[in-house]
């Protein structure tokens, strides 16, 4: 049984929640006890358990990481390189489009184990790895328990935190995602705002093959001035099953 599923904390959590009101809008409705440091995941505690052992194994000679020779442009030292069958010089750059003859190479530490050096380590040391990684756990939930880390939410604002938004400093309604100043309805009040917002809306469309009326956003009209393009992206029959589309060129019966 899971901490919070005890009797005590319910206990615990009526008490802290009593006379209190969302930190957030103010509402004193289906109030929650927000954990504002939630412990980590078993699965994210098991691969840093796991990598942990694993280093510590390698430092002691027991096991090998494999290592592999990386090429890269020498201009930018991007790995997106292409080699050519025709054309010199040899090799082209596809991030900074530079031409060269002969890319740099370095042997990079992969930090990877072959699968059989694997299948030979988790066999061995796998069960005390989720074993670590489970009292891990275990210790991090106990440590998220403490009152301190929680605050008294509603259960939308909840939600909402969950989702890793926090409530519009402007209308204190909507919700805003990180690096925003206010949420979507508010920022669709400002100028810019106004402008964006059009992309979004939806105007009737009809499709010069078939005659059929749709409801696009504005931020497709241009592509879909194209009727093919229209067709494969916007109508739910496509050019593949309409007779409309087949009697015209471009279709892939053509």
């Amino acid at each position: 049984m899971r901490l919070w599923e005890t009797r005590e904390w319910k206990q615990r959590r009526e008490e802290f929640l009593k006379g209190k009101v969302c930190e957030w809008c103010g509402t004193s409705n289906r109030l929650v006890m927000h954990n504002q440091r939630p412990p980590p995941s078993y699965t994210t505690l098991l691969r840093q358990t796991s990598s942990d052992f694993l280093e510590g194994k390698v430092r002691e000679g027991e096991f090998a990481t494999q290592k592999v020779v990386r090429r890269s442009c020498p201009d930018c030292g991007s790995t997106s390189i292409r080699q050519r069958l025709a054309k010199q010089p040899l090799y082209k750059c596809q991030k900074c489009r530079a031409e060269f003859d002969s890319p740099m190479t370095e042997v990079v530490d992969t930090g990877w184990l072959t699968r059989g050096d694997w299948e030979r380590f988790w066999g061995s040391y796998g069960p005390e790895i989720k074993r670590l990684a489970l009292e891990a756990r275990k210790s991090a939930e106990e440590e998220s328990m403490a009152t301190e880390n929680y605050v008294a939410l509603c259960n939308r604002c909840h939600m909402a935190a969950r989702s890793g938004m926090t409530l519009c400093p402007i209308c204190k309604v909507g919700y805003m995602r990180p690096g925003r100043e206010m949420c979507w309805m508010c920022f669709k009040k400002t100028e810019e705002g106004r402008e964006v917002a059009k992309l979004y809306e939806k105007v009737p469309l009809t499709h010069p093959w078939c005659g059929k009326s749709f409801e696009v956003e504005r931020r497709w009209l241009e592509l879909a001035e194209d009727p093919l393009t229209f067709c494969v992206e916007i109508c739910p029959t496509g050019p593949e099953t309409c007779p409309y589309a087949k009697t015209h060129p471009g279709t892939k019966e053509e």
